[in-house]
């Protein structure tokens, strides 16, 4: 992840001097992956979940990937509710770290 960080460091660098590049919604997208991934990795490691100060974003991109992990956690909750545990699988690689963690969350939290 320092790879990616380091990239988007980069372009924000490289589009300082030009916002109609830096809004374009590329360098947000690549932040709110980035969000997206760290808030994950907190939650998997159990440690406290990283400000966008600390993680060096944007204030929108993070709290997107945030949004956006939250709603993949509700989408496998749903289906764990439903019974439908088969559904659960990983079907691509972000899904697999957070299916085992929110099985486990969800036998805690009972």
């Amino acid at each position: 992840m320092d790879e990616a960080k380091a990239a988007i460091d980069d372009g924000l660098e490289a589009a300082r001097e030009q916002p109609e590049i830096h809004f374009a919604g590329y360098l947000q997208d690549a932040q709110k992956e980035y969000a997206e991934a760290r808030v994950t990795e907190a939650v998997v490691l159990g440690g406290a979940i990283p400000t966008p100060e600390e993680l060096g974003v944007e204030d929108a991109p993070y709290l997107n990937g945030i949004a956006r992990r939250s709603a993949r956690a509700r989408h496998i909750l749903d289906l764990l509710r439903h019974g439908k545990v088969a559904e659960v699988r990983p079907r691509s690689p972000r899904w697999t770290i957070s299916t085992p963690v929110l099985v486990r969350w969800t036998t805690r939290t009972r």
